[in-house]
């Protein structure tokens, strides 16, 4: 949380990374865990999403460097090649070593339309779900579809990848990513957005502050 608040308030949007878990050493029980993610840069977000919490994103990057011996325990058979290429801001950290790879997760929400209906006994739910024998009762007529509709079953799939092949895949437990942006400042002008934190706009009185007390501090020695 210390992490993602510092950088929404410098930088205008920190990130929570919501990961799975399991409990203990010796247990198969999973639990849900908040991740720190040092450099927010290494995170890449749908820009169509519009609401603040990334709820409606259909897409997402998280990138980290591992040691290359933990890759290799982790992953023999796999390739080790790197990325090359990488995005503004992740210059600040080392992403091609000789001693690290650099993997990915990719997040992507898998929309499939199912069709919804409400029955004159009172269910609701979704056709292909119901009984052989429920289904036969609405075709013979003898109970009815008061309400019918097309609905959506979000599902996200995830996968680990490196530069060349995907790792491992499976199916995250929620209907959302699990990446939370904190979002500083934002402003849409004219369908392009800019987001910023507390830093931006105090620049240039920051900048006259400490020009006045190198000024002062001259002053003083003369």
């Amino acid at each position: 949380y210390d992490t993602a608040a510092n950088d929404m308030v410098t930088c205008g949007r920190g990130i929570l990374w919501i990961v799975t878990e399991y409990d203990r050493a010796d247990s198969f029980d999973q639990v849900l865990r908040l991740k720190r993610v040092r450099n927010m840069f290494t995170v890449y977000l749908d820009p169509d999403a519009q609401e603040p919490d990334f709820a409606d994103g259909k897409w997402a990057f998280v990138t980290e460097m591992i040691p290359r011996e933990d890759f290799k325990l982790e992953h023999p058979d796999a390739d080790q090649m790197n990325w090359p290429q990488a995005g503004v801001g992740e210059g600040l950290r080392n992403w091609i070593e000789a001693t690290s790879v650099r993997v990915a997760w990719y997040y992507e929400v898998k929309v499939e339309p199912r069709r919804l209906v409400q029955l004159d006994n009172g269910h609701t739910g979704f056709y292909d779900e119901l009984s052989d024998d429920v289904r036969a009762r609405i075709d013979s007529g003898s109970m009815k579809v008061v309400n019918d509709r097309t609905s959506e079953k979000r599902t996200v799939k995830c996968y680990k990848l490196t530069a060349v092949e995907v790792l491992e895949e499976w199916d995250w437990v929620g209907s959302t990513i699990p990446i939370v942006p904190m979002i500083g400042d934002e402003e849409d002008i004219e369908g392009k957005v800019k987001i910023s934190g507390l830093v931006r706009d105090t620049k240039d009185a920051q900048t006259a502050y400490n020009f006045f007390r190198t000024l002062e501090a001259e002053m003083i020695g003369l």
